[in-house]
């Protein structure tokens, strides 16, 4: 099937920074036909930046990433419309939460907010929903954190960016911006709430990780955003991550030796072979190989995003959509046999566009 339904989170007029979204959109397209349907309003909501959808249950949540960060919670109604869920506005005791994630067992939801490095875990109901007390009080937990790194620009406190539950099932990783770190958090196998414990791996200092992909096989992929490049994590039975090294995340012409190629979003296909990565200085998204195993990567192609700054992307069929956060727009790229992304074959207008999430098919 080619059609596909979307749902877009874009930075308003007071996100930090300020955008020109208004909150929400559903849309559809035709990877086949390369058509985008005009978008829809269905959520005005200030700075509802990055989308997350339930697995099991018609719920979608979304970070409010501003200075006193929170997560809205609506239901999906007829694939495409959004419904706000009662008292569904949770603090998450942090500042800018910029990322949303799951433990397996969709009990928790995980917030990593940029502002102080905090990492929230919110109790969920098997519905999708904040757990409560006797109060009435949502159920959840604030992990702080304490470092910096060498970049005296991006780094002087913890920015926690976005979190990845690690191939063994049993723990989460945390991509630490400011430190350098990839903080790990065991999953009680009682309560289902995370318990800190520790770094599971340091990178090289100034490399900035951002956003994670993990593989079946064992190995974890990470952008680097301040030194532009992925850098490749072996998952080991201890609960550490071995680093074995990095790739320039895209063509070394287009993102060596510049301080802005600033690499954001990354995903592995579901067979794990190829992995894309958004490069917003270039504005071009990188194909690589996955090969060895797992434990290296070989570029393939760029392409250009068609677009000003890719900050985020998902695949949809046979393509990538990719929001562009400068340009006010959303432009599809079609995948060849090979798995490589191509020059953009339709866009179309949306202000501010930050994050991509496929509803249904």
């Amino acid at each position: 099937m080619s059609l596909h339904h979307l749902f877009i989170g874009t930075y308003t007029a007071t996100s930090a920074p300020a955008g020109r979204g208004k909150g929400i959109y559903s849309l559809s397209v035709d990877t086949d036909a390369h058509t985008f349907s005009s978008p829809q309003l269905v959520a005005e909501i200030e700075s509802g930046s990055w989308l997350l959808r339930h697995p099991h249950a018609p719920v979608l949540w979304a970070a409010r990433e501003e200075e006193a960060g929170s997560i809205v919670a609506f239901e999906i109604k007829d694939g495409a419309t959004l419904q706000p869920l009662p008292t569904s506005d949770i603090p998450t005791g942090a500042g800018s939460p910029c990322h949303l994630a799951l433990t397996p067992a969709v009990d928790r939801l995980i917030a990593s907010s940029y502002g102080d490095g905090v990492v929230t875990d919110i109790a969920l109901t098997p519905a999708g929903q904040a757990a409560r007390d006797a109060a009435g009080e949502a159920q959840y937990a604030v992990h702080n954190h304490q470092g910096s790194g060498p970049n005296k620009d991006r780094q002087n406190s913890p920015h926690a960016h976005s979190a990845a539950v690690a191939p063994d099932g049993e723990h989460v990783l945390v991509a630490d911006l400011g430190t350098d770190e990839l903080r790990r958090f065991e999953i009680s196998a009682q309560s289902g709430e995370l318990i800190e414990s520790g770094i599971a791996a340091k990178l090289p200092g100034g490399a900035g990780p951002r956003h994670m992909a993990v593989s079946a096989a064992g190995y974890i992929y990470v952008t680097g955003e301040l030194d532009n490049s992925v850098h490749i994590l072996r998952w080991e039975d201890d609960a550490s991550a071995t680093y074995l090294g990095s790739a320039p995340a895209g063509d070394v012409d287009a993102v060596s030796g510049r301080d802005d190629a600033f690499p954001s979003h990354l995903e592995l296909s579901a067979d794990g072979t190829c992995l894309w990565v958004a490069n917003r200085g270039p504005d071009i998204i990188a194909t690589f190989a996955v090969e060895d195993g797992g434990a290296s990567l070989r570029h393939l192609g760029d392409a250009p995003a068609g677009g000003e700054n890719p900050r985020h992307f998902a695949r949809v069929g046979e393509a990538l959509i990719v929001g562009h956060q400068n340009s006010d727009s959303l432009a599809m790229l079609p995948l060849d046999a090979a798995g490589i992304a191509q020059p953009p074959v339709a866009q179309i207008s949306l202000g501010s566009p930050v994050c991509v999430v496929p509803v249904a098919s």
